[in-house]
């Protein structure tokens, strides 16, 4: 009879480690009574047993995950390591000893151990291998990156035509199924496709490719990996590669992706974090998470060689510099309200009506162009400048007139012809979306003899606008049953601003001429005829455009296609700079067939945040900021756009629509702190360092006047004030309104004549990346080149210290 009596199971030291998908399995020495010398049968089945249970994973014997020769070596190794023949094992199955095949059983088992439930899947390289999913993910080892070729083997913006390869790396046998979700166009509602895996049982660490243009160092701080961290003992650890891939097609786009890693019920998203700054992922469950992005661009894009190295100067024309006081005004009314002028220096009131006038103007600024030309500027951005009701000059009456506060049409062609001699691009602030409600077309206060839109329905410019049509509607204009029945639509609700109708005719003509497809007649009738108000002021000398509001959705599709069209038939180099704050609107308009550039305020954010000031996404609070989250902000902004558009950007640190830049560096809280000279000196040290990134990094460097001399202020309306006039400093000539206006400046020396090689030295983050523009590398020496690569180290470390 065969004893049943208990077996009683001593561990001791594993003999032999097997590596397989990630896990790591021990084959143990399991010594117990009659293993050693006179074992019983049962004894002996417990054993195997037992030793089987510990090498199942999914269901499925762990012997078929090896090769078949690894297979009879690793039997082997488990009934030599029990020290235990192979006889032992046949009463378990055959308990009668008179069995004439008895003899044969070992054999006869080996063979099915070896064949069972393994096949040519068994191959644990095999990447159609089937996967029976356990529920249960590893997500440590889930990764893509888009900054690394291993998981997407075409970086950045594309050209149209492109096929872009992604993959993903899972834990070996841990995912069941990959999904590639693609948003065309990004934001937009996403198809889903099935990876396929490509690649099973490699090192995970292998797969990285951390040779992306930046040190060894650099890569691993902006993209860990965990499996490189001892902590999470995942060193060894086995990986799946799986491969989708999207066509771009043959238009510019921005496309938006994301992958979904899943093992039955457990699922997660794989996505760009929460930063949105492209490169590294995170997981997350299914419904949190951006998409990357790929933006496509036509092939051959180039955008303004004007802005590609330009230093920017913005100024806001009434507070810059009164040259000639005659050209004040008074209280001339406006709206429900009266214009009034006040002395410079003071600051302006809080808070904005828009009607507190200082008097600056353009011959102000013509007297001022030596100092432009000393501080290194080459390009001027001006805000409005045609005749307007308040201050800020977009509420705008007539695109074809300069303001007479600025001194008109001939005080800008006055600029233009000195601007020109020295070589300074001028470009004008396009207000095209709305009007003033206060405007000839408009006339809502019916001070003008033409009758406007909100007077009557049978104003000829009734339809350049858009009302509202509820029933019984109440309202400022004129409507179908009477007077004050129709409501308009304005700009961000703002009354004083209603938006034009940019699907008429006749606006489109206004703006865009015979680019515009109007009826010959509209064109006739437009002031600007066929050239439109868009190319009819770059004959007059104006280098183009910065566009209010680009992104409103009352422009229809296409509209700044046909705009760009339109402006670089008429002059290439001319530069087309949008309003963009929102990264999607970025993404959608600048791919190479809209504008240029932006004004980069993502750059002012990172900064920001950096150097004190701003709450910053990804920091622990607000005294941890990383200089590598910092510089992963930075690859994010090249990584979204087309390397031209990444020179041409506009890199400012405020604007009229920001705080200073010296306000938010500075200590304290509200005038009264930040005036304190001990934190006025932290804010100016920051402010310098600012300054330094914006020269050294890729992009346009914009000054908003007066920050080159220490002018601070909060928001609208403090973020305005007049460039202050200080007898004791040269850079300030007194251009208040009491002196002269016929004062002309010195001969000065061309504004763009400078070193190319100086220009390029500021193309720092071209170390981090192949995408950068080979032409600046070029103009380097041997030696420069040679410093170059150490450079992003250089400025991490710099950082940091800071």
């Amino acid at each position: 009879m065969i004893s049943r009596t208990l077996l009683r199971l001593q561990r001791i030291q594993p003999r032999t480690d097997i590596q397989r998908g990630g896990q790591a399995a021990s084959v143990q020495n399991w010594n117990g009574p009659g293993l050693m010398g006179e074992a019983s049968p049962n004894e002996g089945a417990t054993s195997v047993a037992v030793v089987s249970s510990t090498l199942m994973r999914n269901g499925v014997p762990s012997i078929c995950a090896e090769q078949p020769s690894q297979r009879a070596a690793l039997f082997s190794a488990m009934i030599v390591g029990m020290r235990m023949p192979f006889t032992s094992i046949v009463p378990l199955i055959v308990p009668e000893p008179a069995a004439p095949w008895r003899r044969a059983l070992p054999i006869t088992l080996v063979v099915a151990l070896l064949a069972a439930g393994c096949g040519p899947a068994g191959d644990p390289t095999d990447p159609a291998a089937e996967v029976r999913g356990d529920e249960k993910l590893q997500e440590l080892l889930i990764r893509h990156d888009s900054r690394d070729s291993a998981y997407r083997q075409v970086g950045g913006a594309v050209e149209v035509g492109t096929t872009v390869v992604l993959q993903v790396r899972t834990g070996s046998d841990d995912a069941v199924a990959v999904a590639l979700s693609v948003a065309m166009p990004f934001g937009g509602s996403a198809t889903k496709s099935p990876a396929t895996r490509v690649a099973r049982g490699v090192p995970c660490a292998d797969v990285n490719n951390s040779n992306r243009g930046a040190s060894g160092e650099l890569s691993a701080l902006l993209a860990p990996d965990p499996v490189l961290d001892p902590a999470n003992e995942l060193t060894g650890a086995l990986c799946d590669v799986w491969q989708a891939s999207i066509d771009v097609g043959g238009e510019p786009t921005a496309i938006g992706y994301h992958f979904v890693v899943s093992d039955g019920s457990a699922s997660v998203k794989l996505a760009d974090d929460n930063i949105n700054d492209q490169g590294l992922g995170s997981i997350s469950p299914a419904n949190v998470g951006g998409d990357w992005a790929i933006v496509v661009s036509p092939e051959g894009f180039t955008a303004s060689p004007l802005l590609s190295g330009s230093v920017v100067y913005q100024i806001f024309p009434d507070r810059f510099a009164n040259a000639d006081p005659r050209n004040d005004g008074g209280a001339q009314p406006r709206y429900k309200g009266v214009a009034s002028i006040i002395p410079w220096n003071t600051i302006p009131a809080t808070p904005p009506k828009g009607e507190d006038f200082y008097g600056g103007d353009l011959d102000g600024i013509r007297l001022r162009l030596p100092h432009l030309v000393s501080i290194g500027v080459n390009t001027i951005y001006l805000n409005p400048v045609f005749d307007a009701n308040s201050n800020h000059r977009y509420d705008g009456n007539d695109f074809m007139q300069v303001d007479e506060r600025l001194g008109g049409n001939a005080a800008l062609q006055r600029l233009l012809t000195a601007a020109q001699k020295l070589n300074i691009a001028v470009i004008l602030d396009g207000v095209f979306n709305h009007v003033s409600s206060d405007s000839p077309i408009f006339d809502r206060y019916g001070r003008w003899p033409t009758v406007g839109a909100c007077e009557s329905i049978d104003s000829p410019y009734r339809d350049w606008f858009i009302w509202t049509k509820s029933a019984g509607a109440k309202g400022p204009c004129a409507g179908a049953t009477g007077p004050n029945t129709a409501g308009y639509v304005a700009w961000a609700n703002y009354d004083t601003l209603p938006v034009l109708n940019k699907n008429n005719d006749a606006v489109r003509a206004l703006i865009l001429g015979d680019a515009s497809g109007a009826p010959a007649a509209t064109l006739l009738a437009s002031p600007a005829g066929d050239a439109g108000v868009a190319r009819w002021w770059l004959q007059q000398g104006v280098a183009g455009w910065r566009l209010d509001v680009m992104p409103d959705g009352s422009f229809p599709e296409g509209f700044w296609q046909e705009f760009r069209i339109a402006l670089k038939a008429a002059s290439p180099n001319a530069p087309i700079i949008g309003e963009l704050w929102n990264r999607r609107d970025a993404l959608r308009l600048l791919r190479g067939d809209a504008a240029d550039a932006t004004m980069n305020y993502r750059f002012r954010d990172a900064v920001l945040a950096y150097l004190g000031g701003k709450p910053e996404a990804g920091a622990t609070d607000s005294t941890n900021r990383s200089a590598v989250l910092f510089i992963r902000k930075l690859m994010g902004i090249a990584e979204d756009y087309p390397t031209a558009v990444t020179l041409a950007n506009l890199t400012l640190l405020d604007s009229h629509d920001t705080s200073r830049s010296l306000w938010e560096f500075t200590p304290g809280n509200g005038r009264d702190g930040k005036e304190i000279p001990e934190n006025l000196a932290v804010g100016k040290a920051r402010q310098l360092l600012a300054a330094t990134m914006q020269y050294l990094l890729p992009g346009s460097p914009t000054v908003y006047y007066g920050d080159e001399i220490g002018v601070s202020g909060a928001t609208d309306p403090d973020d305005r004030r007049t460039f202050p006039i200080l007898p004791t400093d040269p850079r300030t000539a007194r251009l208040d309104g009491s002196g002269s206006g016929g004062r002309r400046p010195a001969p000065l020396p061309d504004a763009r004549a400078a070193d190319p090689r100086a220009r390029c030295m500021r193309r720092l983050a071209c170390g981090w990346s192949e995408r950068c523009n080979q032409s600046h590398r070029a103009l380097l020496t041997p030696r420069q080149r040679g410093r170059w690569r150490d450079r992003p180290t250089q400025l991490t470390q710099l950082l940091e210290r800071w």
